[in-house]
């Protein structure tokens, strides 16, 4: 005899909610990775100051706006850390992430540092991780040497271990990118969002074109 058993399929998604399908209604899964692209719109980032202290910077032309190539942010002055963030945050921290950003810094023949900060302090942003450390135009022991008008690749995989970054030119590391950095800290706190920084001389920037979180 034909012997039928009731059987389902949940699935959990990341905001807590979930999905029931009757076994008998399927025919093939496939499991994939989503990539999903923070649109690089004015509305969707929120530009600050952490360097002296925390102040929060309002769009405006040569100060923090949005061109051809994606979001424009002018450095302030060498001893002013700015940065810039999503205004969203991740909705299950413990959750495994990949952050990937494409970027370039103009110091204008002036030293100006890049760099990728995570943060589990989103009211008081003070960072737990700065996992890249990037210079234009200035060597020095604590950072990397790059190059001004150079597109760079950033990969950032935040998981249950530590949390590894690797920059590249040409494109991301893990798509045949040329790497020029790679770091690697371990996990403490769990991670809500990111920020991507800049400090140079008042006439320096950097241009953030595409990021992405998966």
């Amino acid at each position: 005899p034909l012997v039928l058993y009731s059987q389902s399929l949940t699935i959990y998604k990341n905001d807590n909610t979930t999905i029931d399908f009757g076994l008998s209604e399927i025919d093939s899964i496939t499991f994939s990775t989503i990539s999903q692209s923070i649109a690089l719109d004015l509305e969707n980032w929120e530009c600050i100051t952490t360097t002296p202290g925390l102040e929060y910077i309002a769009p405006a032309a040569g100060v923090f706006e949005k061109n051809e190539d994606g979001l424009k942010i002018y450095s302030s002055g060498s001893l002013i850390n700015k940065a810039i963030h999503p205004v969203s945050v991740f909705q299950n921290p413990e959750t495994n992430k990949t952050i990937s950003l494409k970027w370039k810094v103009n110091g204008n023949a002036n030293a100006i540092t890049a760099g990728v900060k995570l943060y589990a302090d989103t009211v008081n942003w003070i960072p737990d991780y700065q996992i890249m450390n990037l210079t234009a135009n200035q060597s020095s022991g604590s950072s990397v040497e790059i190059s001004d008008n150079v597109w760079y690749y950033t990969r950032i995989s935040i998981t249950d271990e530590g949390v590894f970054a690797s920059t590249s030119t040409g494109n991301y590391d893990n798509n045949g990118g040329n790497v020029v950095d790679q770091k690697f800290q371990l996990l403490t706190n769990s991670i809500k969002t990111f920020s991507f920084d800049i400090s140079g001389a008042a006439n320096s920037y950097s241009i953030l074109a595409e990021a992405k979180i998966e």
